[in-house]
């Protein structure tokens, strides 16, 4: 009897210690990373870790966006976001048990703050591994059913690069040829009408906060203190709303501004019942936007990922095309000789956007809308 009672002393007293330091970390963070008290950004920041600091982990949340670990020394756990992490060869996260635990904190866990990504080798590698079409899920779904919004319009939310009539334009007017993607052409007789509307949401010098400043909406339009965006999800009734920002954006918002508008965005547009696009913009590596096109884009990719609605990885896309699909530091290329909406000839920036966003309202048509 004493030894048995012995034993359960041992047993809980080796419960109660803390994490001890392990040799030979599973990742590191690839830049200064916030370690928060569960796999959302909703849950308190408990520290920000320095980069290329090195994890164990020990959990996954259900769909390994999340990851539950500790140091190397011990003296901290909770969970990081998977997305921006370098792990060693051989690790595979998903192999990694599901996890919901909640970690315990002193009440004066310091207010969240914005996970912001830095540019890095290997956050450029993450980067170029995301998709350039998305598959759809059963959330996108969800959205648009019973919204009573209408399956065959799109808006278009940006700035000049979604304003013209080069992106989407052609498909309304009948300049294009889809070439060896000719399986797009039921998508384009299906959405054609919406394609050849002025939306309010789409303007050169756009950046993200100013779909949700009133100051922007036409006053022949909307109504008194209505913001550009609700004005378009009012008068349209769209089922998808196709967006892009991010070269304006870089030059007037700061990375925890620009997360915060894109989150306000995303969360009315879904409350409409219209389904968010959203699209990664294109920078070269050594372009003008440097840090902040890699940081902004990874933010645009986590968003995407938590609300689970489509994105478009329009940057991976460009890296083959000329200057990566740019006629300067802002603007989309354009082909010289055909339309942006000619597949036959996908040199440019425009007529690769317009290529890839067909496919995804392609795979929206197919999957969410009918």
């Amino acid at each position: 009897m004493i030894r048995k009672t012995l034993l359960i002393v041992m047993l809980l007293l080796i419960v109660s210690l803390p994490v001890q330091a392990q040799s030979g970390a599973d990742g590191w963070t690839l830049y200064p990373l916030n370690l928060r008290t569960g796999p959302g950004m909703n849950y308190a920041v408990i520290t920000q870790l320095a980069s290329s600091t090195g994890l164990i982990f020990e959990a996954r949340n259900a769909d390994v966006t999340w990851l539950l670990g500790h140091s190397e020394d011990g003296t901290q756990r909770g969970w990081v976001n998977a997305l921006y992490i370098r792990y060693r060869e051989g690790f595979a996260a998903v192999n990694l048990p599901v996890s919901e635990e909640t970690i315990a904190t002193a009440a004066d866990v310091p207010a969240p703050q914005t996970d912001a990504p830095v540019s890095s080798g290997s956050a450029f590698d993450v980067l170029m591994s995301i998709p350039v079409v998305p598959a759809i899920s059963g959330h996108a779904r969800d959205i648009f059913q019973g919204s009573g919004n209408d399956p065959r319009t799109i808006i278009r939310i940006g700035d000049c690069n979604s304003e013209g009539w080069e992106f989407l334009g052609p498909f309304n007017t009948g300049d294009y040829d889809l070439g060896e993607y000719g399986y797009l052409q039921p998508t384009v007789d299906f959405f054609g009408g919406s394609f050849g509307v002025k939306n309010i949401t789409a303007h050169g010098g756009f950046n993200i906060f100013a779909v949700t400043d009133p100051t922007w909406a036409n006053t022949g339009q909307c109504q008194p203190n209505e913001t550009p965006l609700a004005c378009e999800l009012r008068r349209h009734h769209p089922a998808v709303a196709v967006m892009m920002f991010g070269p304006n954006d870089t030059s007037h918002l700061t990375a925890a501004q620009f997360e915060a508008s894109l989150r306000q965005v995303v969360a009315a547009t879904i409350a409409n019942g219209t389904i968010p696009v959203l699209t990664t913009f294109t920078w070269c590596e050594t372009g003008s936007y440097g840090d902040l096109g890699l940081q902004f884009n990874l933010i645009t990719v986590n968003v995407a990922r938590e609300n689970d609605i489509p994105l478009i990885n329009f940057w991976r896309a460009a890296q083959g095309l000329p200057n990566c699909g740019l006629a300067d530091a802002t603007h989309l290329s354009k082909p010289v000789m055909t339309t942006t909406g000619n597949f036959t000839d996908l040199h440019a920036g425009y007529t690769m956007r317009n290529l890839v966003t067909l496919q995804t309202l392609e795979a929206l048509r197919t999957s969410a809308l009918q």
